[in-house]
Order: structure tokens, then sequence, then C-alpha cells
């Protein structure tokens, strides 16, 4: 099997990172021993296989032959296999730029984009080098310029060096030190990009990238918390065109921010609903945006996937969400100011904080302001339960369980720690459950590398837990739709 090269183009403008366009994959036919990575090549016998240390460049003309170009949806990144012959391949094209890599004027035109630089990508598929395990290597970019020889025409200029082994969404961390980048695999790799920018009077924008490098399951979702309280506006999405014959819907995918669930999502239909739906597949990369009135904390981001074949259906990244509150102390300063000092949704006497004499008069030994329902007065850092950690979200990754969790937002103490628990009944955690050992207790995420039995299913809860004795230190592991709090064992 022959390698394949695919090519993309991409714009940074106004901070934000976009795919503005890709072309079908060139299929290579032969090589040359070249010294463009190394002076120490050893070429090979003949012209179908690289010699060790050689290089294999190609001009624009060779990789833009259309007679040798065929479609990315019969590419299979992660085994390197495709079809022989391509679809269409040979054949020749209605217009000059079928196949080739395709970019709307209005999007590279410097009179419309100022201040706008651009970077190319090239990616290898190989078939040898995927079963080598070495596929996620095979993506370089390079910044570029646009000239303009006459009125209405558009020309790239290569600048600066090639950037080896790396995926163009480092070119965005590369020009912006305040981009936040994370990696996830799902049997491919996918890089989730975030970037937050103060707007002032309070309102931030928070501008996320997602790029599939070589993930064959493709993603169709895209989900980030959103706290209660926070308002959302301009939220946007952007994708990057098919063409030539691609078979894809290229319907965006909307942005819904569900209060209830306390999330934004984006989302294109199922693999079983619609095959040649809009997913995020190798390749490319998707865009999600819209401004809050809230400054930024670390979330949980979740990636649902598009065609299921992995045996779960989502995998989680590391990224930013907008919080509702910044909290101001651990707990309420002052019980009759209606603010919100620790961010828990309740001020004054409605939060537990409040035991002073103004709300609950008792005796206040430890010298913490908490009075008479301080669940140890011989200790200033603990004084109630811990409120409800929420937001449990399990993905999965080379086999094993990620969970995230939002902590809560009364801790109760000044420091806690966290429970999780596994079951395999969804109504039984106390019989049926095991503690998972986490690694730092501290933090709110978990991993589980223990599988259910064939058709079995695992289920999870969290709690958080502080130093209040005689039980009162552990918080609820959630509640039932009936009120109820869900019962469950203690860890260990």
């Amino acid at each position: 099997m022959h390698p394949l090269i695919a090519q993309n183009v991409f714009r940074l403008k106004d901070g934000r990172f976009e795919q503005i366009g890709q072309g079908w994959v060139k299929h290579a036919f032969a090589t040359v021993q070249e010294t463009h990575c190394s002076l120490d090549c050893t070429p090979s016998s003949d012209n179908q296989h690289l010699g060790v240390n050689c290089s294999d460049a190609y001009t624009s003309t060779n990789n833009g032959n259309v007679l040798r170009m065929g479609p990315k949806f019969e590419v299979n990144p992660v085994t390197g296999v495709f079809p022989w012959p391509p679809f269409d391949f040979g054949n020749a094209v209605p217009t000059v730029i079928s196949k080739r890599l395709q970019v709307h004027n209005v999007d590279v035109d410097p009179a419309q984009n100022p201040g706008a630089t651009y970077v190319v990508e090239v990616q290898y598929v190989a078939r040898d080098d995927a079963a080598g395990g070495n596929r996620h290597n095979n993506a370089s970019y390079r910044k570029a310029g646009v000239a303009v020889p006459l009125p209405g025409e558009f020309s790239f200029t290569l600048l600066d060096a090639t950037q080896r082994n790396l995926p163009a969404i480092e070119a965005w961390r590369a020009a912006d030190p305040g981009v936040r980048l994370s990696v996830v695999d799902a049997d491919g790799r996918f890089y989730v990009g975030v970037r937050v920018t103060d707007l002032g009077n309070g309102r931030w924008r928070y501008e996320y990238a997602i790029q599939n490098l070589d993930s064959h399951e493709a993603a169709r979702s895209f989900t980030v918390p959103i706290e209660d309280g926070v308002q959302i506006t301009n939220i946007g999405f952007h994708d990057v065109d098919y063409h030539s014959g691609e078979p894809f819907d290229g319907t965006s995918w909307p942005g819904v921010h569900d209060p209830v669930a306390d999330t934004l999502s984006w989302s294109t239909a199922t693999f079983q609903q619609n095959p040649n739906a809009n997913a995020l597949r190798w390749g490319t990369l998707y865009n999600f945006r819209f401004d809050a009135d809230q400054p930024p904390g670390t979330a949980a981001g979740v990636i649902g996937l598009f065609r299921g074949g992995l045996g779960y259906s989502q995998v989680v990244a590391t990224t930013l969400a907008p919080h509702a509150c910044t909290p101001v102390a651990s707990l309420e300063l002052g019980c009759s100011d209606g603010i919100d000092d620790d961010c828990d949704g309740l001020t004054d006497c409605a939060d537990s904080d409040c035991c002073t004499a103004a709300c609950d008069p008792g005796v206040d030994a430890d010298g913490d302001l908490v009075g008479a329902c301080d669940c140890n007065d011989a200790d200033p850092a603990v004084w109630s339960t811990p409120g409800e950690a929420k937001n449990l979200v399990v993905g999965k990754q080379a086999g094993t369980a990620l969970l995230a969790w939002t902590p809560p937002l009364d801790f109760g103490a000044t420091a806690t720690a966290f429970e999780a628990l596994r079951s395999t009944s969804a109504s039984n955690f106390v019989s049926s459950a095991v503690c998972l050992t986490l690694a730092d207790p501290s933090q709110p995420a978990a991993t589980d590398a223990q599988t259910p039995a064939p058709g079995g299913r695992f289920y999870y809860l969290v709690r958080a837990e502080n130093a209040c004795p005689g039980g009162a230190g552990a918080g609820p592991l959630g509640f039932a739709s009936t009120g109820q709090e869900r019962p469950g064992r203690s860890c260990p």
C-alpha cells in the first residue's frame, strides 16, 4: 500500500484559528531519495522504498495532479487502508480547482482579512507506519502569506521553516501563549485548544478549536459545563467545506445552552441516523465559541464519538469553561450583607456557614466564625458537611475509564478530598460498590482500568469528604429524581 498525502490550510485572525480549506488526498506512486531532513541518507535500490534518513519531497504541481487524487472519505487513518482504485481516480475534472486544495476568496483576501496569518499543513497516511504505531507524528505545518499578483487573484507564499511532526493547531499555541492545548486519544488523536479573552465590562470570549488528526471514530458532539447563573451569548460554530463529490452533509452544528443540565453543547447526527453527517473527521478542525459573563476555570469538556466502534461513546478533555461566581472566601464572611462570599448559591442565614449569633446563636470555641452548627468546634478548618460534587462525566482512553467532576461549591472546610464508587448496579452503591483508588484525592478526577463483563455496565458516583467527625464529613452522593439522597458505602 502506498502512502497518501492530505493537504489543508488554516487562518489565524482576531485570536481565532480556523481551517479554511482542504483538498483530496494525493496517492503517492514513487519515492525520491533526498536529503532535506538529514545529510546521512542511505537511499534504497528502487523508487518504491524510502531509504534510511532520506526524504521524499513533492512539488505543488505533483501534489495537485488531479489524476492522482482520491477522496478522504474512503481512507481509514488508523490502519492506513483504502480501496483501490479510489473513487473517481484518474478521471478528468469539470473545473480547474476540482479535487485540489480549495479556499474561498473572501477567506484570504488581504483587504477583508487585515492582520491575518496563514498556516498550510500536509499529513501523510501510510499503512506500514500506522502498523508501526507512528502515525501521530505524520503532520507538519508551515506559515504562509497571501500575495495578490492580479486583482481578484490570490497566491500563497511560504514563510519561515517547516515545523515537522506537528499538526497545524500547534501554530495557534506558538503564536499565542494564552492558548491552552490538550491531547485526547480515541483510536486516533484529537487536539483540543481553547483561548479565553477578557472583553472588559464583565464579559469573556471562549474560543475552542478541535483538530481531529487521525481518529477514524470521528466526533459528533462537543460539550462544556456551564454553571448555574452564567449568561451565555454569541454562540457560534465554524467548519470547513468538503467538495468535489465527498458525500458529507455540511450542516453546521447548532449550539444549545441547557440551563437544567448546566451544559453548552454542539452536535450533529449520530452515525446510525446519518452515516454522512457533518462529523469532525480525520484531517479537519472545527471551532466552537461563545461569550459569557464569568471568567474561566478548569473544566471537563466532553467529545462525543461518531461511529461508536470502540465500545464507548465519548472521551473527556481538560479545558476551560466559565464559572458563575468568583469566591472571595471558603465560607460566608458576613451573614447579613446579601453577598454570596463562597459562591455556593446561598447567602447570609440561608447558608449553613452562618451559624453565628446573627443566625444561630452558639459558642464559637475555635474562632472560625461558626457557632452552634459547627461540626467540630475544636478545629477551625472544618465547620459543616460538604456539598454535592456535580457534573460527573465518564470517558474512555486506551481501555481506561476517565472520570471528572465539578467540586462542590460549599466545601464545609478549608480543604476537602473525594471518594469515587463503582458499582455493577445503578441502584446499589452499598453492597455492590467498590472504592476506586484515587491518584490524588484532592483533585476532581479519577481513572478506572477495570472493564465490565461482556454485556455488563459500570456505574459511578462521587462525593466530597472533609474532617468533620462522626461521619458528618461525608458529603452526598447526589440525589435521585425523587429528591432523596443516594445511599452508598464509605471508603475505604
